[in-house]
């Protein structure tokens, strides 16, 4: 049998730092850990050891540093790249960023015709508690047993598993917690294990399409005491996306000296400045609270169905796809690629 030939992009990350001798003030040396990533899966028991890369180096960051402006090189080198060249694609990527990068890469890769893996670790790969050796190799295995095309995250959390997530799904992992979660995740040890029609893209983009993201689109919490009085709104916003408590409310009622804490001064504020504002979570025609029905009322725009950060990414690309307000509701409400995950 051929030989599978897979592109490896490097980024940075935990997956390619070094620490001190104690392990601490970890950085990233992409170049050294290339060498390791690959001795290490070349020295493993995979059937598929002998598999050849091609390794191109894009970002040399630590996760957490990813802008908008390093996603639009990453995204330029994908769209000059002959992609059917490969069996699959490998990224290693760190994981403070990675449900963002999944996100974003689903939807603009959700034309190809080949299998993309994000691999991360959770610590240096000189270490022997890191999964990110695991991780890789999921991914060259699955790619070399005929995965079909997609954008997938395999991570193995701390239980020992080593789960398999769509990219489209992935949500942050949490504070003081080194696992990642998702809607979709299965646990897998081959392709065997993944149903049929698992990932199914429904509308997809076309990457050349796309012109370059634009980090217009603020993104907000909500707390309690958030002020609204200090967003700059005049500085070139293109949308709010504007996330809700777990049971989908946000601020709306106060004192009067307190206008501008609740959402309602936002909406207004807006709505003068013709600048949609996008609330998530939500379900579709449900409102369980009068505070849900009082934002819809007054302009919000609920969209389903998809993790925080789907919403945010997806709306973002909605900027480089050039779409207006009109045609920006429309594509989030769309299913592009799966990322719609519940109603």
């Amino acid at each position: 049998m051929e030989k599978a030939k897979i592109l490896l992009i490097l980024t940075g990350g935990t997956i390619c730092s070094f620490g001190d001798d104690k392990n601490e003030n970890r950085d990233v040396q992409t170049k050294k850990a290339e060498r390791l990533i690959l001795k290490n899966f070349q020295e493993s028991e995979s059937p598929y050891r002998d598999c050849d890369f091609d390794v191109e180096m894009i970002l040399d960051i630590l996760s957490e540093n990813m802008t908008v402006g390093r996603w639009n090189r990453l995204i330029a080198f994908l769209k000059q790249t002959d992609l059917s060249e490969y069996r699959g694609v490998i990224i290693a990527h760190g994981t403070d960023t990675l449900a963002y990068t999944s996100s974003l890469l689903s939807l603009v890769l959700s034309g190809t015709a080949i299998p993309v893996f994000l691999v991360s670790s959770n610590l240096p790969l000189n270490n022997s508690q890191a999964n990110g050796n695991v991780n890789f190799r999921t991914a060259v295995e699955l790619i070399c047993m005929g995965m079909n095309p997609g954008v997938y995250v395999p991570f193995q959390n701390e239980d020992g598993i080593c789960y398999l997530h769509k990219g489209c799904n992935l949500m942050q992992s949490g504070n003081y917690s080194q696992n990642f979660y998702s809607q979709s995740a299965l646990k897998v040890s081959g392709t065997a294990d993944i149903p049929e029609n698992w990932y199914q893209v429904n509308a997809p983009i076309v990457l050349e399409d796309m012109g370059e993201l634009k980090d217009d689109v603020l993104s907000v919490r909500p707390y309690v005491g958030l002020n609204y009085r200090w967003f700059q709104l005049d500085s070139g916003i293109r949308a709010v996306v504007h996330g809700l408590y777990h049971a989908e409310t946000a601020c709306v009622t106060v004192e009067q000296e307190e206008e501008s804490h609740s959402i309602l001064f936002l909406l207004k504020e807006c709505k003068l400045r013709d600048i949609p504002v996008i609330i998530e979570p939500s379900r579709e025609d449900q409102s369980f609270y009068i505070t849900n029905s009082e934002m819809t009322a007054n302009g919000a725009v609920p969209v389903y169905g998809m993790t925080s950060e789907m919403v945010y990414v997806k709306t973002l690309v909605a900027g480089a796809l050039g779409y207006d307000r009109k045609d920006l509701i429309e594509f989030l409400r769309k299913d592009v690629c799966g990322e719609m995950i519940a109603s």
